[in-house]
């Protein structure tokens, strides 16, 4: 619940599973932590009250040069 939440951050989730070749069932997904090897959180804070998360855009760049976007709305229509 977005009320709930003092301020919002970038993070940038790697994924990793111990289970061969991905072929994991929701069972194994769940015991393997849903696959989340590691996570690096941003330094930067907002208050989330102040933006339209389902239309917020990022953008994933390295050393300058754009990876990929997306829109909030790509997290289950809406991240909160």
């Amino acid at each position: 619940m977005i009320d709930a939440t003092e301020a919002i951050t970038p993070c940038f989730e790697i994924v990793d599973s111990r289970i061969d070749d991905w072929k994991s069932s929701i069972v194994d997904t769940v015991a393997d932590n849903a696959s989340c090897g590691v996570f690096i959180l941003g330094e930067a804070r907002a208050n989330p009250r102040e933006h339209d998360l389902p239309n917020l855009h990022v953008t994933v760049s390295k050393n300058g040069v754009p990876l990929s976007d997306g829109y909030g709305s790509a997290v289950q229509g809406d991240p909160a």
